[in-house]
């Protein structure tokens, strides 16, 4: 009985671990594709911010760079 609770566990236990990932927001390449439709520029860099979002620097015409924070839901949530 114990060896098979500690099996169903171990098969078990992989598809909590993909279901938690899934419940972490969206990925580097949404948040790109969310700041480049925004403003219509070229995206240089992606990189999480502390609040579980990301920071997207987006280049625009006239050489510009713009950063753009994307929270784990896909709002902007401000930009400089």
């Amino acid at each position: 009985m114990r060896a098979s609770l500690i099996l169903l566990l171990c098969l078990c236990w992989p598809l909590g671990a993909l279901a938690h990932d899934d419940d972490q927001g969206i990925t580097q390449e949404q948040a790109a594709a969310i700041a480049h439709r925004a403003y219509d520029g070229r995206v240089v860099s992606v990189e999480k911010n502390g609040q579980g979002g990301w920071k997207v620097r987006v280049l625009l015409d006239g050489g510009r760079v713009k950063t753009v924070h994307v929270d784990n839901r896909g709002a902007i949530k401000g930009s400089d």
